[in-house]
């Protein structure tokens, strides 16, 4: 039976190799990249082959077949764990689990987790947004993995000849982890215990709060809220826990030690973190916060079993009573709420009488906890935002419209508060001009020639799709005009030298339903979450992401606190619609099965796309929706515009973008870029589609300067050193997604020149607060942006966000990440190019620069050795530095170049040098 397995095998891996192979064309080249890629693919699969073979005769040998004939045959499989279980200890209980199933990329459930949580263990990284949820097999999780496999090379990798991991796990991955953490014969498996959701996260007592998650015990779960407990909760599914919030509650250390000697305490407004405890061990925590009210009676429902120390009078206590510290709940610390922006739509100084204005403004919610405010109009109106929960945010948006009905100044006073008891509160105002509407000489509006886009109902999809008609809820609409009114997101303070360059933004959200329900539709999208929750979601992730992207665009913003945002990010219509994203019939090339959703259905559709990109200014469009099943949208998208069609990339169409680049999407006379985000990720995976559309495209620009310059090289196997790192490594990483690594390393990229002349750093993570999004905003504050003042062979580089910001008009000054060069150059008078100057001589340090027209600043930059001494600023040309500058004593004597340039209408001149001797004493 062996040598018949073996040729079997042996069989099976000449059939892989020879389906394999690329078939070959007389005078096609081959490159050995491509050749050694080919070669680790099929390593890979006999790797596998080689795993199924074993298991087979594993099978025959114990008489079980195949490991997946049945469930019983399982067992066999499972080797007794050699390691020392005592190393696996955790929280006072010991974890083991029994690998199984064999498991690869995009799988989910909880063996995806359970290995995950085996993963972290070893010391790998698992990105969060992969074990929320149904827990996903993603990219870090594979990361993972083929470090896991490498670790234990010999074990799992050697037998097969291989040396690089593959990320599938099969029987002898499975082998080694059940070395290390099966459970011993007999001993079944008691894994740890997790919450994977709660429901509501926030309510008054006497809230019904469920627990989702697994590892729960039939009977005597502890459920702990803050410092007090619940002793004594059922679970008759092991994954369900429901409880209700509490007036009174035991001490934590009552369920520790019953005598403390702590009486049962209120439960008062605040927030909690809430875990489940049992014999199994300790879960991870969830926010719940607490408020003062009640609920409805129709809604409360007998608690569930549980166990309180009876006690004749509970010690009540508020919020202006210090209590025990022992018996107190701990809330979440308590930051004040913070206005982080502010806009009127029209502006604060246009706004006209009797038509409506609004008022914008983005809060930061650090705690998340529940929000409320208020708004003083000036004219004896006002309006309250009641509280409600909007979670932890950094772009919470406030707005209301109003109306004057008299001219003149008005100061409007606004504020957000805590809702908690004891909450902190902010305040700010504006002043408002309102004037009379101006009748003889008609105020410019934009031409607008309404399209109507065709209705999804006329043109049937396909069958079995519903079509239900697109209504827009998250953005608020103006009362009808004969000018439509656009409602922009707030946008940054002006910052007095450029006003920062608009990207307005067509948002689009596809919520499809459940059957007469309020709830998402799982089996399309995954999460069967209420409508209402989605929605505040959205609008939260949405809010994140641009200011997430204007904070990127501040020019060296972590080390310079009055940097503004070159960018302002806006919203300028939101549309809705409560239905599934259609599906096209274009296969993901690497993930055969799988298909792209119908953009040019979408965009043409449910919305007229080139109407918002001609004649609105449309720049982006945001699509929130899903990534599940059979369906799996793009990270970004290009339409390059009829309109520079002698620039196209592409025969027929031009697209730069972290996608396939096929001609999926509709064509107008101006370029758009188009996101397609997962709503049930965090907002951190929006940014990270903007960052691979960053790298696609500057790489396109500047193949060579961007990537083996600015990021230092293209891959992590390929040679050399990271400078500022790619959208997945950063700089100090040693695998993909690694953005918390503590791993010290030098580098220039916080003073980044092509010509590697840049003063080096020494730092870890704590350079970006060791955080996803962090790193982003770092690696996007050191691209080439506004007043750069960075040179590359004589020409300044471009400020790089401009080709961001509007790709038609840069491309067309050329493709390339250094200045056009059209400005005239400047001509130095004084002193005059070879001279000899007298070190000692407080004179010699005297610079003439020829005014030029427009110019509203002269930048001079001193090199010696081909490394840049110094940098110097002058507004009419003329620079002078002598003994008393501390800079006078960096140059020594030598030759020194000098480099000059202007800033004419926001663009730097070519430079102009000359060199200078530093003689002997004068």
């Amino acid at each position: 039976m062996k040598k018949i397995l073996a040729r079997l095998f042996a069989g099976i891996i000449a059939v892989s190799i020879a389906c394999s192979m690329p078939s070959t064309v007389k005078g096609q080249d081959v490159s050995l990249e491509s050749l050694q890629l080919q070669i680790q693919n099929l390593l890979a699969i006999v790797a596998q082959l080689h795993e199924q073979l074993q298991a087979m005769q594993e099978g025959q040998a114990t008489g079980l077949g195949s490991p997946s004939s049945s469930a019983s045959a399982a067992p066999a499989l499972a080797p007794t764990p050699t390691g020392n279980i005592d190393t696996i200890r955790e929280s006072g209980f010991l974890w083991c689990h029994t690998f199984y199933t064999n498991l690869r990329f995009g799988g989910r459930g909880i063996e995806t987790w359970l290995i995950q949580y085996a993963l972290e263990r070893e010391g790998f990284f698992i990105a969060d947004q992969e074990q929320q949820g149904n827990n996903e097999f993603g990219e870090s999780t594979r990361a993972a993995v083929i470090a896991f496999q490498e670790k234990y090379q010999s074990e799992i990798l050697a037998p097969f000849g291989l040396q690089r991991g593959t990320g599938f796990v099969g029987e002898a991955t499975k082998s080694m982890l059940n070395k290390l953490y099966g459970c011993p014969p007999g001993g079944g498996d008691n894994g740890p215990i997790r919450i994977t959701g709660m429901d509501p996260l926030y309510g008054p007592v006497g809230t019904l709060v469920t627990i989702n998650g697994f590892g729960f015990s039939q009977e005597n779960n502890h459920i702990h809220l803050g410092r007090g407990v619940l002793s004594g909760i059922r679970s008759d599914d092991g994954v369900t826990l429901r409880f209700q919030v509490p007036s009174v509650i035991n001490p934590e250390c009552y369920y520790l030690k019953p005598s403390c000697g702590f009486e049962l305490f209120t439960v008062p407004p605040l927030s909690y973190e809430v875990y489940a405890e049992n014999e199994r061990g300790r879960s991870n925590s969830r926010s719940f916060t607490v408020y003062a009210g009640q609920v409805p009676p129709a809604t409360i429902t007998p608690i569930p079993t549980m166990t309180l120390r009876p006690t004749p009078t509970p010690i009540l206590i508020s919020p202006t009573v210090t209590p025990v510290a022992t018996a107190t709940p701990t809330p979440l610390a308590t930051w004040a709420p913070e206005i982080t922006r502010v806009k009127m739509y029209p502006d604060a100084d246009k706004v006209i009488i009797g038509e409506a204005a609004y008022l914008n403004y983005i809060v930061t919610n650090k705690d998340g906890h529940p929000l409320g405010g208020n708004i003083n109009w000036d004219d004896g109106a006002t309006h309250v935002f009641d509280c409600r929960d909007y979670g932890n945010s950094v772009g919470v948006t406030l707005w209301k419209e109003h109306a004057w009905n008299k001219a003149g100044k008005y100061t409007v006073n606004f504020s957000v508060r805590d809702c908690l008891a004891g909450g902190k509160a902010i305040e700010s105002k504006l002043e408002v001009t309102v004037s009379a509407k101006v009748t003889s000489t008609p105020i410019p509006t934009p031409t607008l020639t309404p399209t109507l886009a065709p209705s999804p109902s006329a043109t049937p999809w396909p069958t079995g799709t519903p079509t239900p008609t697109p209504i827009a809820t998250a953005t608020p609409t103006p009362k009808p005009s004969p000018t439509p009114t656009i409602i922009p997101s707030p946008s940054p303070t002006p910052v007095a030298g450029f006003t920062p360059v608009s990207v307005p933004i067509l948002e689009l959200k596809y919520f499809p339903l459940q059957i007469s329900s309020s709830n998402l539709d799982g089996e399309i999208t995954g999460t069967n979450e209420s409508i209402t929750t989605m929605r505040s979601r959205v609008s939260n992730l949405s809010n994140s992401t641009l200011a997430g992207m204007e904070e990127g665009t501040k020019y060296k913003g972590y080390k310079n606190s009055a940097a503004k945002p070159y960018l302002d990010f806006s919203i300028q219509e939101s549309k809705e619609f409560l239905k599934a994203m259609p599906l096209s019939s274009t296969q993901v090339p690497w993930n055969p099965g799988i298909y792209r959703p119908d953009y040019v259905k979408m965009l043409t559709q449910d919305v007229n796309i080139c109407d918002y990109v001609d004649n609105r200014g449309v720049k982006e469009v945001w699509i929130w929706g899903y990534h599940y099943r059979n369906i799996e949208p793009v990270e970004s998208n290009m339409s390059m515009g009829t309109g520079i069609q002698a620039y196209w990339n592409y025969r027929t169409y031009g697209d730069v973008s972290n996608s396939e680049r096929s001609d999926d999407l509709p064509k107008c006379a101006s370029t758009y870029t188009m996101y397609n985000y997962n709503y049930t990720r965090g907002y951190e995976n929006a940014l990270h589609d903007h960052m691979h559309q960053l790298e696609n495209l500057f790489g396109y620009a500047d193949n060579a300067l961007f990537w083996y310059n600015f990021v230092g090289k293209h891959f992590n196997e390929e040679p050399g050193q990271w400078v500022c790192g790619n959208t997945h490594f950063p700089p100090n990483a040693t695998r993909d997604y690694h953005y918390t690594h503590g791993d010290f390393v030098t580098t220039k990229c916080e003073d980044w020149h092509p010509d590697g002349s840049g003063a080096s750093r020494t730092f870890t993570c704590s350079a970006w607060g060791c955080t996803e999004a962090g790193f982003y905003a770092w690696w996007m504050q050191n691209l080439p942006g506004y007043e750069n003042g960075i040179s590359r062979n004589g020409t300044l580089l471009r400020n790089w966000w401009d080709l961001y910001a509007d790709f038609d008009r840069e491309i067309q000054k050329g493709k390339s990440l250094t200045a056009s060069g059209i400005i005239n150059p400047l001509i130095i008078e004084a002193p005059v190019d070879g001279q000899t100057l007298s070190y000692g001589d407080p004179n010699w340090y005297s610079f003439t620069a020829k005014p030029l027209s427009g110019a509203t600043k002269y930048q001079y930059q001193f090199f010696q050795n081909g490394v840049l001494v110094t940098t110097k600023e002058s507004s009419d040309g003329v620079l002078w530095l002598g003994p008393p500058d501390p800079e006078y004593s960096l140059l020594k004597m030598g030759e020194v170049t000098v480099e000059v340039r202007a800033l004419v209408s926001g663009e730097w001149t070519a430079a102009t040098s000359i060199t200078i001797i530093l003689g002997g004493l004068g």
